[in-house]
C-alpha cells in the first residue's frame, strides 16, 4: 500500500462509517433478505435445497440466466418525465413496483455537444444524484450525458431497504436477480437515448459495480466503447477479504454459509473467468493504486485477464478516483473522441 494513499484511505473509512450511521450499507437480520420462513428459529439458507437449486441454475448457465433477450425502447406513453429524470417500466420486472421502474437522469446537452454521448452507471451504495453530478461535472460541459439508476439503488428500492441493500446482502441469489434486471435496463436505456435524445453512439462509463455489470453486459452485445473504474474481479474474494464487507462476513455464520460454500454459491461471478468472451479492445480500465475492495492480486488478475486497450492508475483506495474527476473526464473524453 502506497504511503501517499493513507489520507485517502482514512477518509474512505470515515465515509463508510458515516454511511452506515445513515443506514446505507448496514445489514440486518436474515428475515429481511429471505422469505417468511427465514423468520423461523433455526432457518439456515445455506441448507435450503430450493435456494441451492436456484443458485446452481444461475451459476451453471449464467449466460442463459442473464440474457436480456430482445429489448426495445419504451413506448412514449410509458415514459414519465420530471425535470431531467426519465422513468419507465423495466422489461425484466422482479415483482416490486418500486424496483421495477427504471430511472434515468438525462443531463441538458451543451449546444455544441457531439452525437456521441456518455451513459454513467454508479457504484453500489449510491445515495443521491449530487454525487453523480460531482463526478460527471467536467463531462457535462462538453457532452451528452445520462446516468441510469440501478435496481435497488437510491429511490429505486424496496420498502424498508436502503440503497444497495436489496442487491448485496446475505442472500447470494439477490445479486444474480439484480444483475439480470440491470443488464436488461441497461440495453433498454441505450435504445431510449438513441431514439429520443440524439445519442448516435454511446460510451459507457461504469464505476465499481456499475463497471462490473457493464463488462458482463458485453457478453450480449457487440464490442462497446467503455471506461470502467475500480471494478471488482471475484465477488467471493471481496466478501472474504474486502474492506467494505465486514458486516456480511459477520452474518455468514448465521446463514450456514462458510467462506468456501459462499464462494461456491457465487462461483460464476468471477470476471476473469469470462475474459476470453469479453472484447476489451475499446476499454479504458481505471484502477485505484490502493484499492482494498478485494485482495490486490485478485484485482490485478481481473485486469490482466481482460487485457484492456488502456490502463490508468489513480491514487487512493476504492473511492479515491471519484475525487480525481478531471483525470477520469480526460479518459472518458479520449474514448468519446475515438468514436467521433
Amino acid at each position: 500500500m502506497h504511503p501517499a494513499d493513507y489520507p485517502w484511505l482514512a477518509f474512505e473509512k470515515l465515509r463508510v462509517h458515516m454511511n452506515r450511521r445513515r443506514g446505507i450499507g448496514r445489514l440486518r437480520e436474515l428475515g429481511h433478505y429471505f422469505d417468511a420462513k427465514a423468520r423461523n428459529d433455526g432457518y439456515r439458507p445455506a441448507d435450503d435445497p430450493e435456494l441451492e437449486a436456484k443458485l446452481d441454475r444461475a451459476n451453471d448457465d449464467l449466460l442463459g440466466f442473464l440474457d436480456p433477450g430482445e429489448v426495445s425502447a419504451p413506448s412514449p406513453h410509458e415514459i414519465s418525465k420530471v425535470g431531467s429524470l426519465i422513468s419507465f417500466p423495466s422489461q425484466c420486472p422482479i415483482g416490486d413496483p418500486r424496483v421495477d421502474r427504471v430511472t434515468v437522469k438525462v443531463y441538458p446537452a451543451p449546444p455544441d455537444a457531439p452525437r456521441v454521448g456518455v451513459l454513467f452507471h454508479p457504484w453500489l451504495f449510491f445515495d443521491g444524484w449530487r454525487s453523480a453530478d460531482f463526478v460527471l461535472g467536467p463531462l457535462l460541459r462538453r457532452f451528452r450525458v445520462a446516468a441510469m439508476l440501478a435496481p435497488h439503488h437510491h429511490t429505486r428500492t424496496r420498502e424498508g431497504f436502503t440503497s444497495g441493500e436489496g442487491y448485496f446482502n446475505p442472500n447470494p441469489y439477490s445479486i444474480f436477480l439484480g444483475m439480470r434486471q440491470w443488464i436488461s435496463d441497461h440495453f433498454v436505456t441505450m435504445k431510449l437515448l438513441m431514439r429520443d435524445f440524439s445519442f448516435d453512439k454511446i460510451v459507457i462509463f461504469g464505476y465499481s459495480v456499475g463497471g462490473f455489470n457493464t463488462l458482463f453486459s458485453t457478453l450480449f452485445s457487440s464490442p462497446m466503447p467503455m471506461v470502467t473504474c475500480c471494478v471488482t474481479n471475484h465477488l467471493a474474494r471481496g466478501v472474504a477479504r474486502g474492506s467494505v464487507t465486514d458486516q456480511l462476513r459477520k452474518l455468514l455464520p448465521h446463514t450456514g454459509y462458510t467462506q468456501a460454500s459462499y464462494a461456491r454459491a457465487v462461483r460464476s461471478l468471477h470476471l476473469a473467468r469470462w475474459a476470453s468472451r469479453i472484447d476489451a479492445s475499446r476499454l479504458t480500465w481505471i484502477e485505484a493504486r490502493s484499492d482494498t475492495l478485494e485482495p490486490k492480486w485478485s484485482l490485478i488478475e481481473g485486469r490482466d485477464s481482460l487485457a484492456p486497450e488502456r490502463i490508468v492508475e489513480l491514487p487512493g483506495g476504492h473511492g479515491g478516483p471519484a475525487f480525481c474527476r478531471r483525470s477520469i473526464a480526460r479518459e472518458v473524453t479520449r474514448r468519446v473522441q475515438l468514436e467521433i
